[in-house]
């Protein structure tokens, strides 16, 4: 790959002129999402979409999401990360194998995750390849279970009640500490509400894993899960035939597991959602441009050497143009 189109692949995503030269293209491609964001840009970044405003004065930016490319509570900033954030009042979107690492496994920095996200969600694919992975989740629930429970019990109506500065002074003291606390968090992030993370599965259906889906289900229900989100595996156009039979997915396949999670799986407790779901398939999105029924048209992509992209197709990045 010469320079100038290394510039541009770097720069702006712009595609490379020779794809005689795939295997390169892709081996320096990959190059470039390795590696782990220098702290200094991930804070440029959120701090520069934190100041942006619509015209009545309402932030634009909703929430951060901390990496889709690797493990994001293996980043040495995260604790960081979590300040930040926590000082802008913006909450996290968070992704993780579940493995939760170090002092992530503790009830205490399961709280703190809790608390510091808008929705925990855990890929079911590492329940293939770590043995503590269920235990992990149910523990989460738990502890998401016991901050709900403690916030409803401290108040007969809390969230009517201790948003308001009169309860900081009520006799009761636990209420009138919540109440300090979400005033507190109320002004810092612009809501009246304490926030406590929802806790979502993320699973990447393939062939393989279709037979466990009533038995997650089941046990997602049982346990108080949130939501599921159904993603059909997607393939890169350089994907070898003997992978894509091996775990690939046919539409009537797709169509019947659909009707399923509508009928006979439907949970009152538990959402589906998706990109098993989207009216368009992920596979047909076309790379290169912005497709106006993207579901990720409203993401801004910040990769560790600070560049944007305002595509997540993959094929963009590691697939052959």
């Amino acid at each position: 790959m010469d320079s100038e189109n290394a510039r541009l692949a770097n720069s702006n995503g712009e595609r490379f002129s020779d794809c005689n030269k795939e295997r390169n293209c892709n081996k320096e491609r990959r190059a470039l999402g390795m590696g782990e964001m220098p702290f200094e840009i991930a804070r440029a970044a959120i701090e520069k979409y934190a100041a942006e405003r619509d015209v009545s004065g309402k932030r634009l930016l909703r929430e951060v999401i901390p990496s889709t490319m690797g493990e994001p509570l293996l980043y040495s900033h995260f604790d960081e990360l979590l300040e930040l954030c926590g000082a802008l009042g913006l909450p996290l979107n968070l992704t993780t194998n579940g493995t939760f690492p170090g002092k992530w496994g503790s009830d205490a920095g399961m709280e703190l995750l809790l608390r510091s996200c808008r929705d925990i969600k855990v890929s079911f694919l590492a329940s293939e390849q770590f043995g503590g992975w269920k235990a992990n989740v149910e523990k989460l629930v738990r502890v998401r279970d016991k901050l709900r429970g403690n916030a409803d019990a401290d108040c007969a109506d809390v969230d009517a009640c201790c948003t308001k500065v009169d309860c900081a002074r009520a006799v009761n003291a636990k209420c009138a500490g919540i109440a300090k606390s979400r005033i507190a968090e109320s002004r810092s992030a612009g809501t009246a509400k304490s926030r406590i993370a929802t806790v979502s599965l993320q699973v990447t259906l393939h062939k393989k894993n279709l037979r466990d889906v009533p038995a997650l289900v089941e046990w997602g229900t049982a346990i108080g899960i949130d939501r599921i989100k159904w993603n059909p595996v997607v393939f890169l156009s350089i994907a070898p035939r003997e992978l894509r039979e091996m775990y690939g997915i046919d539409s009537t396949q797709l169509q019947n597991l659909r009707d399923k999670l509508q009928t006979e799986l439907r949970s009152q407790k538990l959402k589906h959602e998706g990109s098993l779901f989207f009216n368009r398939s992920a596979g047909l999105c076309p790379v290169g441009g912005k497709c106006e029924s993207c579901p990720f048209a409203d993401e801004v992509w910040v990769w560790p050497d600070g560049h944007e992209d305002h595509c997540p197709n993959p094929e963009r990045r590691w697939g052959c143009f």
